[in-house]
């Protein structure tokens, strides 16, 4: 429910709405500073690293466009579909070891991922 504050005299009171907001921002901050603090490890990649690790994920897709065809037409799709999606999914549970043995790893991973989503 939506009250104004009934004391409109003075100019620098605002209306009881926009406190709460105020309030819930700043709980809503507080809770984030918090959680700041465990974010997990950071890595020391460089950008152009980073943009290697990114870029991978379509590095895969190049590489699955005909195998990608012929599966297609060989097994059912919602075969194809769901074991590429499982494969997929593994694949992203082991993005933070490799993460932790290095980039070429990640890469690695990400390029798997992607021939797995084709």
């Amino acid at each position: 429910m939506l009250v104004e504050n009934d004391n409109k005299s003075k100019s620098n009171e605002f209306p009881e709405y926009i406190k709460i907001e105020q309030r819930s921002t700043s709980l809503s901050s507080r809770i984030l500073e918090k959680t700041a603090k465990n974010k997990g490890p950071r890595y020391n990649w460089s950008p152009k690293e980073q943009g290697v690790i990114l870029s991978s994920f379509y590095y895969g897709y190049l590489l699955t466009l005909m195998p990608g065809g012929y599966l297609a037409q060989s097994f059912s799709a919602k075969w194809i579909f769901g074991l590429g999606i499982f494969l997929s999914a593994l694949l992203s549970l082991l993005t933070p070891t490799a993460a932790a043995m290095g980039v070429m790893p990640v890469v690695t991973v990400r390029i798997m991922q992607r021939a797995c989503h084709r």
